[in-house]
């Protein structure tokens, strides 16, 4: 198997359901947290930086949870 990164290598690997959900927990975490900072008043340069984390996490998951062939690239 060959991944893009090591996480798609464990991804990919005997463990890899397991290791997709945590992934998309923390993911879940991270977006959580900042949008209930963004929601509790930021300073202006905080909440543009809990916008910018906002945004990653949700592209993260959309990138772990699309296909991924399961023997690699």
């Amino acid at each position: 198997m060959f991944g893009f990164s090591e996480l798609e290598e464990k991804i990919l690997g005997e463990n890899g359901d397991a290791v997709l959900k945590d992934a998309l927990e923390t993911v879940r975490t991270i977006e959580t947290e900042a949008t209930d900072a963004i929601a509790s008043g930021l300073s202006p340069d905080d909440h543009a930086a809990a916008e910018a984390i906002v945004t990653a996490s949700r592209a993260a998951h959309a990138i772990l949870t699309s296909p991924i062939p399961k023997d690699g690239v």
